[in-house]
């Protein structure tokens, strides 16, 4: 058994990046499709049964306050705000589908909780409601090891991994994540910028 009886001058530190960097990999990429649009067809239409279904009751409770505040943006804020203090982030990936299908917007509102994809949905519904112009938007969040966005030449899942609402208001086009603790019409950095697929007819 050996000891070590010398005392380390300060704590060990792990690399910064823990990880091999991708560029200095092969990678064969496969798909199912050519093109985006048929790629996501079948899910967009399982979104739509999600968003289509009837507001819950508490939902609509809040979307008829929401009509009484002065703008759109104040109308926002106040579903978004709303969610971030009655709904927390948990995804539950059990179900058939459940990592790429949201649940109902009844069991959303049920269990109090929800990952990305539903907390989205729950946002999209409302504001559709308001008579404002929403979809659930696709994109890539926080950092990846390529230090680059991919090329998004071939349709496949991994391209995209987070869901967020994209709101159209007059002119404006507003980049909304449910799962932010933090209200706000300003996308912040982790999914500023990025390509994005909206899931729409």
């Amino acid at each position: 058994e050996y000891t070590n009886s010398k005392v380390l001058p300060g704590w060990v530190h792990a690399e910064k990046d823990p990880y091999f960097l991708p560029s200095g990999f092969t990678y064969i990429w496969t798909s199912t499709h050519k093109e985006w649009e048929p790629f996501f067809e079948d899910l967009s239409k399982d979104y739509a049964k999600v968003l289509t279904a009837p507001l819950p009751s508490k939902l609509q409770t809040w979307v008829a306050s929401a009509r009484k505040k002065g703008n759109p943006k104040d109308k926002i804020l106040f579903l978004m705000e709303n969610m971030s203090k009655d709904f927390r982030y948990f995804g539950d990936w059990r179900r058939h589908n459940g990592g790429v299908v949201p649940r109902t917007l009844a069991e959303i509102e049920k269990s109090r909780y929800g990952d990305c994809k539903d907390l989205a949905s729950v946002l999209v519904a409302m504001l559709r409601a308001l008579g404002i112009d929403a979809n659930i938007a696709l994109v890539r969040r926080g950092d990846n090891p390529w230090g680059r966005e991919p090329d998004y030449l071939y349709p496949e899942m991994s391209s995209f991994n987070h869901a967020i609402a994209q709101a159209k208001v007059g002119k404006d086009t507003f980049w909304l994540a449910a799962t932010n603790p933090v209200s706000s019409l300003e996308p912040f950095p982790d999914i500023s910028g990025r390509p994005a697929w909206i899931l729409e007819a």
